[in-house]
This record gives structure tokens, sequence and C-alpha cells, in this order.
């Protein structure tokens, strides 16, 4: 509310510079303007300490042992492995000389 009347309030004073040619006025519409983006950061601030006051921080996890994996499967004989991508037999060049 206090941005909006700021702006409000600037605003008249620009347009009763430029109509009475009056630097006077243009100037107290630059300091309005400047107010507002004033009076906008302290608002954020505040906002923003507001709800970082307002959350509660997590509570610390139970204590007690790891989660424990999934048993392996009895047809799987490389123990849960992915086998490693090997290059077809054409794309190998030959050792040995």
């Amino acid at each position: 509310m206090v941005t909006l009347l700021f702006l409000v309030v600037g605003t008249v004073f620009l347009i009763i510079g430029y109509v009475q040619d009056a630097l006077v006025y243009v100037y107290l519409a630059v300091a309005c303007a400047g107010a507002a983006a004033l009076a906008l950061v302290v608002v954020s601030r505040l906002s923003r300490l507001s709800r970082r006051l307002a959350t509660p921080p997590a509570p610390p996890a139970p204590p007690g042992p790891p989660p424990a994996r999934p048993p392996l499967a009895a047809s799987d004989p490389a123990g849960g492995i992915e086998p490693a991508e090997h290059p077809p037999a054409g794309d190998v060049p030959p050792s040995g000389g």
C-alpha cells in the first residue's frame, strides 16, 4: 500500500512538473520513486525473515540401522552387477604383431 501511495504521489508530481516546467516537482517525483523502491526492498526482506521464522526446522532422523538392501535373486550369478558392454569384435584392432 505504501509503495502504491508513493507511486501515485510521484506520478502527480511528475505531471505537475512537466506542465508547469518546474524541476522541483520532477525531483520530488524521482524521490517518490526511490522511496517506493526502498519500501519494496524492506517489505520483501521482512517477508523472507517472517517465512524463515515461521517454518520449524526438520526433526532429526531417528537413530537405527540403515535400510536393508533387497536380497539378490538366486538366478543372478553376477550378484546384481550389470555386465560391462564390450565393443563388437570387428571394432577391436588386432593385438600382437
